[in-house]
């Protein structure tokens, strides 16, 4: 059986001596892997759009009784070829792709239309790199039922005298609950920017910017959050926070 795939390349692991298999998020179907023969060859027909964060169309071959796809051609829609020169732009991707690969498809059912998004925020004038990494790691917060309260104490809901944000206790903590915390109180600017954040949608990522001091002790903050509360540890953690001291 034939059928067309529509998809963002976002992954692709070497197989045997010139084969591969590709992980696309695709617009029906989520996220799919095929075998693509041949595909690591500079002179494959196919080699152009089997290339990370390549947007393309598929036509693949799939066999429903063992579940198999390969690969016939590839079509490429939108290769986002100058990004490759931009490092940051780069980490953004790929942390986004590795989000959706921990989280799979069921639990990201819109991952094309996300990826849409963040293609366009990425490629616009006002991409921010720090502000563009704590939205994903927002997301994915959420994503994995570790989301944090931006909204009021998490202990007795008053919503002024704000004064920390206790990861430990699931989000804002006021003065009075706060009182025996061992955790220090964090800056007027860091409760601001988390709040912000915490609201924040892919498709709003471009109309903020959080300054990037603040942003590393966010971005820091968040990815310990995911570590210790569901054990979720990015390859890219490391270069994430590289960029933002250089």
């Amino acid at each position: 059986m034939e059928e067309i795939l529509q998809g963002y390349v976002i992954r692709f692991v070497p197989y045997l001596e010139n084969d591969a298999i590709v992980t696309i998020v695709s617009k029906t179907k989520g996220i799919v892997s095929f075998k693509a023969r041949g595909v690591q060859k500079s002179t494959s027909k196919n080699n152009p759009s089997c290339q990370l964060f390549v947007k393309g169309e598929y036509l693949l071959d799939y066999k429903q009784e063992d579940g198999h796809r390969r690969l016939r051609s590839g079509i490429v829609e939108n290769g986002y070829s100058p990004m490759y020169y931009d490092i940051k732009r780069l980490i953004v991707l790929t942390l986004a792709s590795e989000g959706l690969l921990k989280f799979e498809a069921s639990d990201f059912d819109d991952a094309y239309i996300f990826l849409d998004n963040l293609f366009q925020i990425i490629q616009g004038e006002y991409f921010h790199y720090p502000t563009a990494i704590l939205v994903l790691l927002s997301i994915f917060m959420t994503r994995s039922g570790c989301q944090l309260t931006a909204d009021h104490c998490v202990n007795c809901g008053k919503t002024t005298d704000i004064c920390i944000v206790s990861y430990d206790d699931g989000g804002y903590l006021c003065s009075r609950c706060h009182a025996g915390h061992n955790t220090m109180v964090q800056t007027t600017e860091y409760l601001k920017y988390f709040r912000i954040v915490m609201k924040a949608q892919i498709t709003n990522v471009s109309q903020f910017q959080v300054p990037v001091e603040v942003g590393y002790l966010l971005i820091r903050d968040f990815l310990n959050h995911l570590e210790k509360q569901v054990g979720i540890r990015f390859k890219s953690q490391s270069m994430i926070l590289q960029q933002l001291m250089e």
